[in-house]
């Protein structure tokens, strides 16, 4: 059985006030752009162990993942339009479509300061468990264990949240337009 993993990513969320117009009468939705993971150890609830992604191992089925509240689908927010995965980490940018409330809390959070933080979901395709003590290299740097080495995953979707596991990723948030 494939077990699901939510690989919590921590980052910065700015927000710009400006009211764009994408055709000259529709107001053009407001968009993201999040480091959504670096590749480091991350400690996750459920879990005895730090955790690390291979990111060569991470795979996403298409550029277009939805974007939610909390890793909650019935709280969805918008969608991605681009999904790379690099050396540095997990890059995604999108659109935030919807003008329910989850998706007019971010933007007015946004708008006033609030930095918030972004983490992904993703399923455990393949991983193993490094003794105590022992090393290895994951992502271009040395850990010990213990640990659990995602080997390979699939990337499902990345969610906004007030809190994640990675300090080192940001993400902002255009606000350019209203919702609702």
């Amino acid at each position: 059985a494939v077990a699901t993993l939510d690989f919590h990513a921590a980052g910065d969320a700015d927000s710009g006030a400006d009211a764009a117009v994408g055709d000259g009468r529709t107001p053009k939705l407001p968009t993201f752009d999040i480091h959504g993971y670096t590749g480091a150890p991350m400690d996750l609830e459920g879990f005895y162990s730090p955790v690390i992604v291979e990111l060569s191992g991470l795979k996403y089925p298409s550029p277009n993942l939805p974007a939610l509240r909390s890793h909650d689908p019935n709280r969805l927010v918008g969608q991605t339009d681009s999904v790379k995965v690099d050396k540095s980490g997990v890059h995604l940018t999108g659109t935030i479509t919807g003008e329910n409330e989850d998706a007019k809390e971010i933007m007015t959070h946004a708008k006033n300061g609030f930095k918030w933080q972004a983490s992904i979901g993703a399923s455990s395709d393949r991983r193993s468990f490094l003794e105590s003590g022992k090393k290895a290299t994951v992502n271009g740097r040395e850990v010990t264990g213990p640990m659990v080495i995602v080997h390979a995953s699939t990337l499902k979707e990345i969610s906004f949240v007030p809190m994640g596991a990675d300090d080192k990723t940001s993400a902002s948030v255009a606000a350019s337009g209203s919702l609702g």
